[in-house]
Formats: structure tokens, sequence, C-alpha cells
């Protein structure tokens, strides 16, 4: 039954991009309430609401993919399916999108990722039908997370147990040890009375990352790190560090 549903959508998806480019007006009003969604072992249907906060009607695609462009990945088999994959929205109404989980086996020991995507094309009108430029359609996406009933914590609170240490006053090594997805909203670092942003935004499960140290930074004093980790309703949780000889940034929650 899936596999027949997934083809109607691919269909679906190959009329829609044909009705796009006939579309010369460039507009945006959809929106999604929260930041990210969470499945948690055992859940088999969430839902995303969406609203059309603009003046106009717009067209509607949404789906789930494991990040990749909008075309490919509505054609990508995953363990979700959003259901409706197109509407229409009339402007200041809104529409629940239920992602549903079809009970694929996934790692139970470490999250899983995926991400929700929506793709809003502009409508149509008279002005735009006499006008040569092209329409663009608004993408928007969220992080999917599958998290095994056997994870009882959220991501957030695992900011102690992120490992920073320097190489070679060149390089910041980050290690998460933990199963969780970590996601940042900021990481700085700072030299004396400067601080100075490193580029990172999120950790997959049991990796590591090794950020260069940007020019300023380098072969300088560092004594603290401060990051604010991202948790499952897209609010923040502060950490702060201070620098210890052969141990790297020692962490505690603010």
């Amino acid at each position: 039954m899936w596999q027949a549903i997934r083809d109607r959508v691919k269909a679906l998806i190959y009329v829609f991009i044909v009705t796009s480019l006939l579309f010369s007006q460039c507009y945006a009003g959809v929106t999604l309430t929260g930041t990210r969604i969470v499945f948690i072992e055992g859940q088999q249907e969430k839902t995303v609401r969406t609203s059309n906060k603009g003046n106009l009607p717009a067209l509607v695609q949404v789906w789930i993919d494991e990040g990749q462009p909008a075309v490919e990945g509505t054609e990508q088999e995953t363990p979700f399916m959003a259901i409706p994959p197109l509407f229409r929205m009339e402007p200041g109404k809104g529409q629940s999108v239920r992602v549903r989980y079809l009970g694929e086996t996934l790692p139970r020991d470490r999250e899983s990722l995926f991400w929700f995507n929506l793709l809003e094309v502009p409508p149509n009108s008279a002005q735009a039908e006499q006008s040569e430029r092209l329409s663009l359609a608004f993408k928007t996406r969220i992080k999917l997370f599958y998290r095994p009933a056997a994870l009882k914590e959220s991501s957030a609170d695992q900011g102690t147990k992120i490992e920073w240490k320097l190489e070679r006053n060149s390089a910041l090594r980050v290690t998460n040890p933990t199963p969780y997805y970590l996601s940042f909203y900021s990481v700085e670092l700072s030299s004396g009375t400067q601080k100075h942003e490193i580029p990172l935004t999120m950790l997959n499960p049991f990796s590591e990352q090794k950020i260069p140290l940007p020019a300023v930074l380098r072969n300088k004093k560092l004594s603290d790190i401060t990051f604010e980790l991202i948790n499952d309703f897209g609010n923040g949780s502060q950490y702060q560090g201070k620098y210890s000889d052969g141990k790297g940034f020692i962490v505690t929650k603010k």
C-alpha cells in the first residue's frame, strides 16, 4: 500500500514542478509551527501545523528526506511519510500535516536524523502572466529526529559530556561520545577579553570534528569556551568551560 502511495506522490511531484514553472511572482507566506520534530520509539504519528500568513493562496508540497536536494529528496524512500503531500492553502488559513512512521527498523543505540521539507510555490495572477520573471519557490526545512526508547534524556542535556581539545593551538577537536545529535545555536572561544565565534552547527552521535581555528586565535592563549545547545522544543541550554592544560576545556552548565 505504501509503495502505491509513494508512486502516486512521485507523479504528483512532476505535475507540481511543471506547474511551478508557469508562475512568475515572488511571494512567501507559509510558516511552520516549531523548529524540529522528535519521534520517540513507539510513537506512530506526529502533527506539524502550517499557516498561510500571506494575503494570497499558496500551493504547498511537503516530504521527508535525508537531506538531499528538493526534487531528488522527494523520490527517496524513508521510514516516514507526510500526509497530505500536496495541498492548497487559502490566505489566513492553517493546515495540519501528519507525519507517519512506517515501522521500518532504525538503529536502537543512537538517534536517527531526517528532514521535514516544505516547498511553497507562489500563486499566479494577471500581473504575473504579463511578466517575464521566473517564480521563486520558497523552501523551509526542519530536523526530524527518531529517538530510541532507551534514550531518556534530551540532547541539550549532553553538554558536559562533549570533549573540547586544542591541537597545537591551530585546531579545535570536538568529540561527541553520546548517542544524540547535538545541535548548536552558537560556540565561542575566548582569548582574554576577546570572543570569537566557531563555525559548528551539529555533531553526529559518536563522532568528532576537527575545526581549524580562525587566524586571529592561532597561537593565542585560549581561556574559555561558551556554547548553547538546542533542546527538543527549539530553546537553548547554555554551557561554559575553562581550559585546563592536558585536559582541554572542562565544561559546566550555566
